[in-house]
């Protein structure tokens, strides 16, 4: 019996002082409601709006000094759940992300008001689904408002494998034309030879941009065999020059890599 399943949880942020001498109170009082309801045995669906972040753990500080950005993991709890659902390609770690929800609410280091967000995430019948949509509100020299949104589908297929699909809509800095589709396949199998595992997995990502150049695509291609005795990992992976999604992360545009650990 899974009961109602509704979580409510709102949240006020307030604050005042006297700024200066002979001055009245300047205050502000900020309303937050975020909003879970059990969809099913394993789908869940989200709703926050006017979203408090003030409890957020802060970033680790870091020095680059490189020319490539760095990563920062997720720590908001609205992007955190579920977050699973929306991984996409073996192999692909942080080196390149289709969706990367920190594009989300923060832009150049600054936070943007989200105003509303809706999010399905969860599994059923063999379907791993996400579907997120959030709307931000605009801050004067860093970002316009946006809604930006992204779905990922992936179907379990054969007794271990599965394949699948994303897609990503809207630009968190009000850049026109922003889309992104990608696919991928993974082959898994844990009875190779009897009792040994092995994972090929194939990917592949087109986006475009009004402001981008033609070569904007990436794809690669991943093998691993993790075993006792052996545990092998080979991958290649090129991504286009002109290769930067809205709401993705990537380390090094314009690449052909490759990787093979043992």
């Amino acid at each position: 019996d899974l009961g109602v399943g509704l979580t409510v949880r709102p949240a006020v942020t307030t604050g005042g002082g006297i700024p200066a001498p002979n001055a009245g109170v300047d205050g502000s009082f900020q309303p937050s409601l975020d909003v879970t309801q059990r969809l099913g045995s394993n789908l869940l669906g989200s709703l926050t709006v006017n979203t408090d972040f003030a409890e957020t753990e802060v970033d680790t500080r870091r020095t680059n000094l490189t020319r490539f950005p760095l990563f920062f993991p997720e720590k908001r709890t609205f992007f955190l759940e579920g977050a699973d659902i929306f991984g996409f390609g073996l192999g692909l770690g942080t080196e390149m992300l289709p969706y990367y929800s920190r594009r989300i609410g923060l832009v150049s280091g600054r936070e943007v008001p989200i105003i509303a967000g809706g999010k399905v995430n969860g599994r059923a019948a063999g379907t791993n689904l996400g579907v997120q949509v959030v709307g931000t509100n605009d801050v004067a020299g860093v970002a316009p408002d946006a809604t930006m949104g992204v779905v990922r589908v992936k179907q379990n297929v054969l007794a271990e494998s599965s394949v699948g699909v994303i897609a990503t809509a809207g630009d968190p800095r009000g850049r026109a034309g922003s889309w992104l589709l990608g696919g991928d396949a993974t082959y898994q199998t844990s009875r190779m030879k009897g009792d040994k595992n092995f994972l090929l997995g194939v990917w592949g990502i087109a986006m475009g941009r009004d402001d981008l150049g033609p070569d904007s695509s990436a794809y690669g291609v991943s093998l691993d065999y993790p075993n006792d005795l052996w545990d092998t990992v080979v991958k290649y992976w090129r991504v286009g020059r002109d290769f930067d999604p809205s709401l993705g992360f990537v380390a090094r545009p314009g690449v052909h890599a490759y990787a093979f650990n043992t």
